[in-house]
């Protein structure tokens, strides 16, 4: 290893004239403002570069003293900004990303001042002087962009990579020479960075020790444009980089080939088999260090794959059956099939356009699809299947946001939905006792009637639902629907972004009431995403609010309830997506990371008192694309989850997977499987877990501190002594 390139600061001389161009540049705009405001653009008349025939003309008129120092600060400015250029190209030669920013600033000084002259040649003709402004604001943003590249603004005093220590930023060893990408912690403790490769087209992965930056052996090559932007620790402790990059050149040893992604093994760096034939935007570590890897590539080595594979170790091999890209609806059928809709292109090798059913293990296609995404799908009582989205084709015939497949082809409903506010869309679908359907989403007509957001379909003919909102409102209500549901007496209930302030609707939640939209109690605090009806007749919502509940609540007909300490973690907005009712159990999927207060990747169950995991829950290499977006249960019993995730309880599983349910039973503490499911073992599971404060031992599902009291031994032995049978 040897000491990373072009690590010092850059030099202090080249940050100053930076700075100092970049303030000639504002003081040249303000004074342009000046020359605007007072009317002094034509002050030196049409003479240009001189001013009435002299570079240094009398100063004999206050026009003419202000036009003339704008001038005389665009030369200021334009000598700057060939100085800073210089600068620029006198740093070390790996500080190549320091000189983009002043050879785009030289360009535009070149034609602001083409603009200047054309503007008092032409009279400060509108359009002209116009372009002049834009063209200055712009050299003022990519001179802030050179101060930067510089080093400037005093930061971190190192380029691209800096240390938070919990209230200020810090210098990181001096910065590094490049862009830095990605990061990653080795076993060690020793920080790793890669990113982009200078103009040679040569890279470093660099490693901090604590103390001081250094390369990882070798060069990773790549032609005029390249970068490593992505970092993986396996298991083991080995490095994975992906990127674009061709090989890894090591002095004495020639070059490797490791197309766009390799892999360090603490002492020296070797390919994946042949790589992948282009850019890889993710690598994540498996167990048995095992590599997942996505971008996009179509052959990983020689076999054929959608844009995500799997390295063994030892070969690629794709990812499953699954879909190329998220699936975000599902649908389970009467004989057992299942149909997925969302935003792919391929179910497992299949092209299926968006939406596809799976017969007896095996995808296919239902016609020719649909030409943008399917978001919600429905079952009619004679076997039709609706599927509503942002399509306007389905099956190559036109079909606004919703058709009908008839079990040889798409068709239709009337004229569809049209005109949202950002897109039209339908976002949810649901059945009523009648055969109509309710339809929701981001749309204001339906057929040719207004119909705000929500409309009915009665077989032949669409039908508003509510009241005017207003003189340039339709009836309905007054912003998105995400989610519908139909409770056991016939009640229609939809959830949304609706009611937000305006005082048009009932706020995110509401029940129609025959004529009306009117609130449920005190409502919900923020977007509802879901809904569901339990078998008792209540109803269960999901969605971003924590009032009445973290994110999940029960509403009885009278009021609202929270299930436990609801779910959380995830990202900046944890969300429930899809909520499935089994017998007494609820099943919520969607973005948190915890439920009732204990680890559950995605995917949790509430069996009236507690939360439970299902296995290791959902997992995605990018978080932020993995959540659970639908659920349904199979005629089994099997609850089948579909969403942006690539591995299902430790299984690989590209974007859907099974569940086999069986009922909970929650004194079997310790998940046994053998008779007798309960035992002695459960009592010291339950002492083990209350011990450790876990949310499982609150049985009784009190709230009020201290949650994990005496009440909780008395209800476990309670629910032990009536098995698992309720």
């Amino acid at each position: 290893m040897g000491i990373a390139p072009g690590l010092n600061d850059t030099p202090t001389a080249h940050r100053r004239i930076a700075y100092a161009a970049l303030a000639l540049a504002y003081l040249q705009i303000v004074f342009g403002g000046i020359v605007r405001i007072s009317g002094s653009g034509m002050g030196c008349g049409d003479d240009w570069p001189k001013c009435l025939g002299s570079f240094f003309p009398p100063l004999s008129r206050p026009d003419l003293v202000i036009e003339l120092t704008h001038r005389y600060l665009a030369v200021a400015v334009s000598l700057a900004v060939a100085a800073l250029v210089i600068a620029a190209f006198r740093v070390p030669v790996e500080r190549t990303r320091t000189r983009k920013p002043p050879m785009l600033s030289l360009a535009l000084v070149i034609a602001a001042a083409l603009l200047g002259a054309a503007s008092v040649k032409l009279a400060l003709s509108p359009l002209v002087v116009v372009a002049h402004l834009a063209i200055a604001m712009t050299l003022l943003g990519t001179l802030a962009w050179s101060v930067v590249a510089a080093g400037g603004f005093g930061a971190t005093g190192g380029l691209y990579i800096a240390r938070w220590n919990g209230s200020t930023w810090s210098s990181f060893g001096g910065g590094l020479p490049e862009e830095a990408f990605a990061l990653a912690v080795l076993p060690n403790g020793d920080l790793i960075a890669s990113g982009n490769m200078n103009q040679e087209g040569i890279g470093y992965i660099w490693r901090w020790n604590g103390a001081a930056w250094s390369t990882l052996e070798g060069e990773l090559e790549s032609g005029p444009m390249g970068w490593a932007q992505t970092l993986a620790v396996l298991p083991g402790g080995d490095l994975v980089a992906g990127g674009f990059f061709s090989a890894m050149f090591r002095p004495g040893l020639g070059m490797t080939p490791v197309a766009n992604v390799a892999r360090w093994n603490g002492s020296t760096w070797s390919g994946l088999g042949s790589g992948v034939n282009s850019t890889v935007n993710l690598v994540f570590g498996l167990p048995e260090d095992e590599v997942l890897v996505g971008g996009q590539f179509t052959f990983a080595g020689t076999t054929p794959v959608q844009f995500i594979a799997t390295w063994t170790g030892a070969a690629w091999s794709p990812m499953g059956t699954g879909f190329d890209w998220s699936p975000r609806a599902v649908l389970a059928l009467p004989d057992g099939d299942m149909i997925v809709g969302g935003d792919f292109l391929l179910a497992g090798s299949v092209r299926a356009d968006r939406i596809a059913r799976r017969r007896a293990g095996v995808w296919e296609p239902m016609g020719t699809g649909m030409n943008a995404t399917v978001r919600a799908l429905a079952l009619m009582p004679n076997g039709d299947v609706i599927a509503g989205g942002d399509f306007t084709v389905a099956g190559g015939a036109a079909a606004r946001n919703i058709a009908r497949w008839d079990g040889g082809g798409w068709v239709p409903l009337g004229a569809g939905v049209g005109v949202g506010f950002v897109g039209t869309r339908v976002h949810a679908i649901a059945l009523l006792p009648s055969g109509d359907l309710v339809v929701g989403g981001d749309f204001t007509t339906a057929g040719s009637i207004e119909a705000e957001n929500v409309a009915r379909w009665d077989g032949g003919t669409w039908h508003s639902m509510g009241q005017d909102l207003g003189p340039f409102q339709g009836p309905g209500l007054d912003d998105a629907v995400w989610a519908l549901a139909v409770l056991p007496n016939g009640q229609v209930i939809a959830g949304g972004d609706f009611g937000n302030g305006t005082g048009q609707s009932p706020p995110f939640i509401a029940r129609f009431s025959g004529s009306s939209w009117q609130s449920m109690g005190p409502g919900v605090n923020s977007t509802v995403y879901s809904l569901a009806a339990a078998p008792n007749g209540d109803l269960i919502a999901g969605g971003e609010f924590t009032s009445p509940g973290a994110h999940i609540a029960r509403w009885n007909g009278s009021s609202w309830s929270a299930l436990g300490a609801g779910v959380g973690g995830g990202g900046g907005f944890p969300t429930v997506h899809a909520i499935q009712p089994i017998g007494a159990d609820i099943f919520a999927t969607g973005d948190f990371t915890t439920a009732g207060g204990a680890p559950a990747n995605r995917i949790a169950r509430w069996d009236g008192s507690v939360w439970s995991t299902l296995g290791s829950g959902l997992v995605s290499a990018n978080p932020a694309f993995g959540a659970g977006l639908g659920l349904t249960v199979q005629p089994g019993g099997a609850l089948v989850a579909v969403g942006g995730f690539f591995q299902a309880g430790g299984v690989t599983s590209a974007g859907v997977a099974t569940w086999a349910c069986t009922a909970s039973c929650y004194p079997n503490c310790d998940g046994s499987t053998q008779a007798p499911v309960l035992n002695v073992a459960d009592f010291g599971c339950f002492l083990t877990r209350y011990a450790a404060g876990d949310a499982y031992a609150n049985c009784d599902g009190s709230t009020q501190a201290p949650v994990l009291n005496v009440a909780d031994f008395g209800c476990f032995l309670t629910r032990y002594a009536a098995g698992c049978g309720r």
